[in-house]
């Protein structure tokens, strides 16, 4: 693993709605269920602020889910501290690999009209959410909807350059785009991160047709 980098999705920045063809609609005039899950192995050092930072979106989750891979160190404490906002934590029964744990996490998909997989070491911006899902909600079967970002160090310093660094720069007042699938696949095909945390996933209430590979670990998320 390189440096450690907090990646802080941003909602005032140009969105990019993505809808895969699928056969399957939504057919409900209004998103009902917002399912945020944190799969989480030994978090201490960030994660109450990611938890804040979700506590505090203009439009919060229907659920919010730390999943603990485990962990030994005061994930657990600070987890069970959310509660009494209404999150949950759910302990595995035995310590995954890191992607199996977000695949794991994943089975929420059919749970849900959209899905949101947060790293226990990322923040958002308060209105996230209420900026992402309204245009997400025009589009009918499976979609994507992603944010640009900023990067964060350890400090809490925004990093400059880097693999990290967000193809569409923060812009002000910018607005959601549609992006054709055939052209975001094509501009992914260089293996060019969009960043995970920044996606919000409509599921159609289905199982995910796709899971992180196990076997490409440095850049799993990005060929998910």
């Amino acid at each position: 693993m390189g440096h450690q980098f907090s990646v802080r999705p941003m909602p005032k920045a140009r969105a990019g709605a993505v809808c895969g063809g699928c056969s399957s609609a939504n057919t409900q005039s209004h998103m009902s269920r917002l399912i945020t899950v944190i799969p989480v192995f030994n978090g201490e050092r960030f994660l109450e602020a990611t938890l804040e930072s979700v506590a505090s979106q203009t439009r919060r989750p229907d659920r919010v889910i730390i999943q603990d891979n485990c962990s030994t160190d005061g994930t657990r404490r600070i987890a069970l501290a959310f509660k009494k906002k209404g999150f949950e934590w759910r302990l595995n029964d035995e310590h995954l690999p890191s992607l199996d744990n977000f695949n794991a996490a994943m089975r929420f998909a059919e749970e849900t009209d959209v899905l949101h997989l947060l790293t226990a070491d990322d923040l958002i911006q308060p209105d996230f959410y209420a900026r992402l899902l309204e245009p997400l909600e025009k589009v009918e079967g499976r979609a994507l909807i992603y944010s640009a970002y900023e990067v964060i160090g350890e400090d809490g310093a925004l990093v400059e350059g880097g693999d990290l660094v967000s193809p569409f720069p923060i812009l002000p007042e910018g607005k959601p785009k549609a992006i054709p699938y055939k052209q975001f696949i094509a501009s992914q095909a260089d293996l060019r991160t969009i960043c995970l945390p920044a996606v919000l996933m409509k599921t159609n209430r289905e199982r995910l047709p796709v899971k992180m590979r196990t076997d490409y670990f440095l850049c799993s998320d990005v060929v998910f």
